[in-house]
């Protein structure tokens, strides 16, 4: 650790290093951000990928992290495979960049390790050297699994065309439709942040299929399509579409 203040390492094999930052409070939830790095010295290429300026943001493009559903969401970051350059007949240094090869971006309910993927794209005109890199962009769409507080972790992966890797975990990330999740899990309609819940399914057309005083019930007569789901808790009440 005393050499890495220096910049100085070995000049031969594999390291992983593993960081976490645990002084983060978000609406007296513990929140921590752990930082992963594997690199090989003895690659040409041996410096791992570097992620810059992860955001959320909501579709008019306003920083936030709290949305009513997940299609409102937005994450957004730059990053990239950096290389350190320096003339000595100048006495100038600077950086170049090339695209990681491969980006990873997963969610999962606070503090579960229940990752789940992201679909994100690159927005080339976007993309900003010299400074931070390649401009990535992924809807919150896809955001459906339930969650007891209603917060998400993110985590995000840059590995380069030589294996180095750089690993971002932010937890929590985001808030989704805070205390009441719904989801279709092993055949079933699953709830959670509910004490007492009364769950109603409906057909598209309003038909009521049915209604039980449970945190979950047996989908698995139901055929195959969209259908409304109600779960009602004391006053609160909230209706998601699911699918089967």
């Amino acid at each position: 650790m005393e050499n890495l203040q220096y910049g100085q390492l070995p000049q031969e094999g594999k390291f992983n290093f593993e960081f976490t930052d645990s002084n983060v409070m978000i609406d007296d939830i513990v929140g921590k951000n752990v930082s992963k790095l594997e690199f090989d010295m003895q690659r040409e290429d041996w410096c791992a990928p570097t992620l810059q300026i992860v955001r959320f943001i909501d579709a008019d493009g306003n920083f936030t992290d709290r949305y009513a559903e997940g299609k409102d969401g937005v994450v957004e970051f730059y990053g990239g495979d950096f290389t350190y350059n320096y003339s000595e007949e100048s006495l100038s240094a600077w950086y170049t960049e090339v695209p990681a090869s491969e980006v990873k971006v997963e969610y999962a309910p606070y503090n579960t390790n229940d990752f789940l993927p992201i679909e994100v794209e690159n927005i080339p005109e976007q993309d900003f050297m010299p400074g931070f890199g390649t401009y990535y962009r992924g809807s919150l769409a896809s955001v459906g699994c339930p969650s007891e507080n209603g917060w998400f972790d993110v985590r995000i992966k840059l590995t380069d065309a030589s294996g180095n890797y750089q690993e971002q975990t932010l937890s929590p990330a985001f808030w989704i439709e805070a205390n009441v999740g719904v989801a279709v899990v092993n055949g079933r309609i699953t709830v959670c942040g509910c004490e007492n819940p009364t769950i109603e399914v409906y057909s598209t057309d309003g038909m009521l299929l049915r209604r039980v005083g449970a945190t979950s019930l047996d989908a698995s007569a139901f055929g195959s399509g969209i259908y409304l789901v109600s779960v009602t808790d004391g006053s609160a009440c909230v209706v998601r579409k699911v699918r089967l």
